[in-house]
């Protein structure tokens, strides 16, 4: 019974070494999700301009708008980045925003049409 006992007490303290010495993993992520409207004297402010190239600078990722405007960015790692917009018949706009860990950055991006 002695020995049963020690057994156990070497396998709980083996179990909780083990547990201790576990990689404790950081969120360094974030994500992006935004949309892209018009602002023009000559159209419906606010509407929603699709198939629009959104790019993530410095690290040059690439999306594009859906029919509804919207675009997002998954997986982010934090930092300081920029967003620009373009698409044709607008200006471009770019926009400097910062990524934090576990979040959800809202943006709203606005393009004047070229007249």
């Amino acid at each position: 019974m002695k020995k049963l006992i020690m057994s156990f007490a070497l396998c709980l303290v083996t179990l909780g070494i083990t547990a201790s010495c576990a990689k404790i993993e950081y969120d360094n992520t974030g994500s992006i999700s935004g949309t892209v409207i018009v602002y023009s004297a000559g159209s419906t402010i606010g509407e929603p301009i699709s198939n629009a190239l959104v790019t993530l600078a410095p690290v040059q990722k690439n999306t594009y708008t859906g029919t509804d405007g919207t675009f997002s960015y998954e997986d982010v790692e934090v930092g300081k980045y920029t967003i620009t917009v373009q698409s044709p018949g607008y200006h471009a706009n770019r926009k400097d925003i910062h990524v934090e860990a576990g979040k959800v950055l809202q943006v709203a991006l606005v393009m004047d049409i070229v007249e």
